[in-house]
């Protein structure tokens, strides 16, 4: 049956194919892209932890979302048609290796206990880091910083190994519910330091990784998940207002824009407005050397040397008076893969980023450590399709691999101390 399925969506993507090849019209692509998508939708039969669902999602509201403001006349894109395949391309290069690896999760053991570290060993840890991170928002309050331009937080990964210290710990958990302390003290902590950083990353990642660990471990209801993650959805634009809220003396709420508009507009804007204006420039491809910069942008640690990855070449190259001021326009992965082989550049990128997410969602079933290594890569996998290869990289090795190595190292030293 999964076979028989297979092959007519892949009939489908084909048709597609032909079809937007001989149309000229970005809403041809945009159409085909959502009966791509509401395929692979009901293929995952919405299920939200699903990469065909969320993933997907992502990848069309981060592209498209520039192209809807224009059809609305709030903005002015020139490349619609180019923006309009770009998306597409993304789509059938996740779509590919999807109908490739894609393995029913039914078939799979649920669940194995196999994580090693004890409770106790794990709530200390926990605690510790806690500990270290309190000294952030410290240090972001002695500084005099107003906004997070002001800060340099070279330590903001932090964060993400305490989700790693908490995920472990609610894993070993006997009885945890979603109003336990365990998860209600993250949240107010995490709530506190996204409105006092501006980073609302700390908080969306937290709230992601919760929603999709109660739905495949607490049994929360398909549409209760649903509900919460556009509930978070509408929050985008009330934090990116009240960020700084506690340094800021100049919150202003604004009036007379619909919040689909503020939600368009803000966080989902930045990808398909930078695939915009790489398209507006004349640009020598690079064939794959970027990729070299991202993998040492992932090994070695910035305050030894900075390399400049896809997302510093661009804002470098192109926003240097934006990078003046402290900020940046963040990139875009298909832009990436544009600038390295064109438009095939595109589809590459997204189906090897598309094999790691669904190699992960599969292994998801079979170990507690995979489980974790996806749902802590989750948020980062969507944060990175306004970034680069290197925003994923970076933290699969800085704060998931070599947490776990030296978790597992300190609990064999602190075992032979104590025989």
């Amino acid at each position: 049956m999964n076979a028989i399925k297979n092959i007519c969506i892949t009939i489908m993507v084909i048709i597609s194919i032909l079809i937007t090849l001989m149309l000229d019209d970005e809403r041809i692509y945009i159409l085909i892209s959502i009966i791509l998508s509401f395929i692979f939708f009901l293929r995952a039969r919405f299920d939200i932890t699903n990469p065909d669902v969320w993933f997907v999602f992502s990848v069309n509201v981060y592209h498209l979302s520039i192209v809807v403001l224009d059809f609305i006349g709030f903005r002015y894109v020139e490349n619609k048609y180019e923006v309009g395949f770009i998306n597409l391309l993304s789509l059938l290069g996740y779509f590919s290796v999807s109908l490739l690896m894609r393995q029913n999760p039914r078939d799979k053991i649920y669940f194995k206990n196999d994580i090693v570290f004890p409770y106790v060993y794990i709530k200390c840890m926990c605690f510790f880091v806690f500990l270290l991170s309190t000294l952030i928002p410290l240090s972001f309050i002695l500084s005099g910083a107003v906004n997070k331009s002001d800060f340099d937080n070279q330590f903001g990964s932090v964060f993400s190994i305490l989700n790693l210290l908490f995920l472990i710990l609610i894993l070993k958990s006997k009885k945890i519910r979603i109003n336990s302390f365990e998860i209600v003290f993250p949240f107010l902590y995490f709530l506190f330091i996204s409105l006092l950083l501006g980073e609302r990353n700390v908080f969306f990642s937290f709230m992601l990784i919760v929603l999709f660990f109660s739905y495949r471990r607490l049994g929360i209801s398909k549409n209760k998940i649903i509900l919460s993650c556009l509930v978070l959805v509408l929050m985008i634009p009330i934090l990116g207002q009240f960020k700084n809220v506690f340094t800021r003396t100049d919150i202003a709420v604004s009036e007379n824009i619909p919040i689909g508009v503020s939600i368009l507009n803000g966080e989902f804007r930045s990808a398909g407005y930078n695939i915009n204006y790489i398209l507006n420039q004349d640009i020598d491809l690079k064939y794959g050397a970027s990729i070299l910069s991202d993998f040492s942008r992932a090994l070695i640690p910035r305050f030894i040397y900075p390399v400049e990855n896809s997302i510093g070449w661009y804002n470098n190259t192109f926003h240097p008076n934006i990078v003046a001021q402290g900020r940046g326009y963040g990139f875009s992965l298909a832009a990436e893969g544009y600038v390295n082989f064109g438009y095939f550049g595109v589809y590459l990128w997204f189906f090897i980023v598309g094999g790691l997410i669904v190699f992960l969602n599969n292994k998801s079933y079979e170990s507690n450590y995979y489980f974790m290594t996806y749902l802590l890569l989750l948020p980062i996998f969507v944060y990175a399709i306004r970034g680069d290869m290197s925003t994923i990289m970076s933290p699969l090795v800085k704060q998931i691999c070599i947490p776990y190595f030296l978790l597992f190292i300190i609990y064999k030293f602190l075992n032979r101390i104590v025989k």
